[in-house]
């Protein structure tokens, strides 16, 4: 730490050349070569200096802690990469959560349009508490950004976040009402072509505030709370479905 800090004091026409010819020096045989290059990655961050090669090369390396670190430095230099959301959306499919947290961490400081789309994949991947908290954090501030400048999500992002929260044992209650709020303020004509898999999950889901919400966005494509109840009772026999039908109103949002 001390050793970069005082890199970082020098000027970069007298770091950047030395830099350089030590990350060209590195060689497998030292067996430390991924931790040397996290070390300039840092040095690089330090400067201001966005070195994509390197920064690429350690996304992708085998070490979770190089991805992490790589993926913290994403978050920083993004706005420079031109394709930084491409990157982030392979990290916030990640294997390992905490590379994953890193990157719905990093979605949230995006300009892009398409961030809430790549963040809400992770939604698809297991979730413990810390990286939840995160993805519901980032979800709601990209959902009020993007309600703000008038835009919609693909519903077939929304569906498959959906899916994914379902399978957990517990909903996350903010991430969820997130997702009704993005989902029932879609067109109706886009959540009608997407019916069947709404259907499903009304259906089939485990969580009943799952099925409630997938009934609302089957109420807003349908503009009729009767002909979604009609059509249900074709399918399915229970009362079940009139109880979560009924829950499902208030997150149907007012003509």
């Amino acid at each position: 730490d001390l050793a970069r800090r005082e890199l970082q004091q020098r000027s970069t026409r007298e770091v950047l050349p030395a830099l350089e010819r030590w990350i060209d020096q590195l060689t497998p045989a030292d067996g430390q070569v991924v931790q040397h290059q996290m070390e300039a990655l840092w040095i690089y961050q330090g400067l201001d200096v966005v070195n994509v090669g390197l920064l690429t090369q350690l996304l992708h390396a085998e070490q979770a802690e190089a991805r992490m670190a790589a993926t913290h430095v994403l978050r920083f230099w993004q706005d420079r990469i031109d394709n930084s959301l491409d990157l982030l959306a392979e990290r916030v499919a990640d294997a390992d959560p905490r590379v994953r947290l890193h990157a719905v961490l990093a979605c949230g400081f995006s300009n892009s349009d398409e961030a809430l789309s790549v963040v809400l994949r992770a939604a698809q991947h297991p979730l413990d508490p810390g990286l939840e908290h995160a993805l519901q954090e980032t979800v709601d501030f990209l959902t009020r950004r993007a309600s703000a400048e008038h835009r919609t999500t693909p519903l077939p992002d929304l569906i498959a976040a959906l899916v994914r929260v379902d399978q957990n044992d517990e909903v996350p209650a903010g991430l969820l009402h997130d997702l009704a709020t993005q989902l029932t303020t879609a067109p109706p004509d886009q959540i009608a072509a997407r019916r069947n898999a709404l259907e499903q999950l009304a259906l089939d889901a485990r969580h009943p505030a799952v099925r409630s919400v997938a009934w609302a966005a089957i109420v807003v494509a349908d503009a009729d709370v009767r002909r979604a109840w009609e059509h249900d009772r074709e399918r399915n026999d229970d009362d079940r479905s009139l109880e979560e039908l009924v829950d499902a109103l208030p997150s149907i949002p007012s003509p």
